[in-house]
């Protein structure tokens, strides 16, 4: 739920042979703000990985001294990407999932295409809560969605 309150204010984390991390958003390079639990060296599950490892965070705060700096920063499950983020490009020859033209996944082609149609479901069911507020997910047509994204989640989350 995060990636979708802090889309599109995301970076790119990727851990380096020496063990450090490098940070990148479209807009350019970017650096964990002194302040953050992330910056400690090895904090967070992208310091943690091996080299070569890519890892996506949201961000709530992006602060600009002599650097430009992240604050208030969480890493991103690929599902939370793929449920709440941007725009979805499924990618069949590649077996790859791309958001927002940048944010990229390994994925079968199946998988992928069977995530873009529960996102569709999931908006087209916040359409019509929007549209009804006092109606609850579960008597809605397409409610089950919430338990089983719920269900994902949480089955993720203990991987």
């Amino acid at each position: 739920m995060l990636c979708g309150g802090l889309y599109p204010n995301v970076a790119k984390a990727e851990s380096l042979s020496n063990g450090n991390v490098s940070l990148g958003t479209p807009s350019g390079p970017v650096y964990m703000h002194p302040t953050s639990t992330n910056h400690k060296k090895g904090a967070g599950q992208a310091g943690a990985g091996a080299a070569g490892r890519i890892q996506y965070l949201v961000y709530l705060e992006r602060v600009q001294t002599s650097r430009v700096y992240l604050r208030d920063s969480t890493y991103v499950s690929p599902l939370g990407f793929l449920l709440f983020g941007g725009e979805i490009t499924v990618k069949h020859e590649e077996s790859e999932v791309v958001v927002d033209g940048w944010i990229n996944f390994k994925a079968p082609a199946r998988t992928a295409v069977l995530l873009k149609e529960a996102r569709r479901a999931w908006e087209a069911l916040l359409d019509a809560k929007i549209d009804n507020p006092s109606q609850s997910f579960r008597g809605m047509r397409g409610g089950g969605l919430v338990a089983a994204i719920a269900k994902m989640a949480e089955s993720e989350g203990k991987s």
